[in-house]
């Protein structure tokens, strides 16, 4: 059995719910929403205005605090896309 499915509920209590509802206050935030893309991988969905924006986000402490918690438990790197939509 995977360890991840039985970790969610820790981490959506006490790192993700808390990291989406910041980050849906940070300036420049249009959506922030996060999902299972299947039983071992997840996906933070991000609208922000500007690039600058989003930098400043990644560097706000409530995104900093949640990856420090989340790297012990990856099996990979975070897997970060950056799109421009035309």
């Amino acid at each position: 059995m995977c360890a991840i499915p039985l970790l969610l509920p820790f981490m959506r209590c006490m790192t993700i719910e808390p990291l989406v509802t910041a980050s849906r206050q940070d300036e420049g935030n249009v959506s922030y929403d996060f999902g299972a893309v299947s039983d071992t991988d997840f996906a933070f969905i991000e609208r922000w205005e500007s690039q600058e924006l989003l930098e400043k986000h990644m560097g706000a402490e409530h995104f900093q605090k949640a990856v420090a918690a989340w790297e012990p438990l990856l099996s990979s790197e975070l897997d970060v896309r950056i799109v421009n939509f035309r």
